[in-house]
């Protein structure tokens, strides 16, 4: 991931694929932010990571968390504004499964 990273990243971390897939096509579809990746840990666990500007990122953060309580579990989220330029590196890794 050679871009710049915006002003933000948007997480949203559920349990499930319904619901996980709920949140990133509220996220994509309410604010100007740009799907960064998905990332699936196990368990059933599935993170979310959106960037775009703080307020499109918040916007979209919170239209997903509506949209994945709906169908499934919410389990965390954050924004994190003017992430450092090293956060880069985790957000290449491939999902583990």
């Amino acid at each position: 991931m050679a871009e710049n990273l915006g002003g933000a990243l948007g997480l949203i971390e559920t349990r499930g694929m319904a619901a996980a897939t709920e949140a990133a096509d509220a996220m994509v579809k309410s604010a100007n932010v740009v799907l960064v990746t998905k990332q699936r840990p196990g368990g059933g666990i599935i993170t979310i990571i959106v960037r775009g500007e703080v307020g499109a990122v918040q916007a979209a953060v919170d239209a997903g968390v509506a949209a994945a309580s709906a169908v499934g579990l919410v389990l965390s989220t954050k924004v994190i504004a003017r992430p450092a330029e090293e956060i880069e590196g985790i957000l290449e890794r491939p999902p583990v499964r």
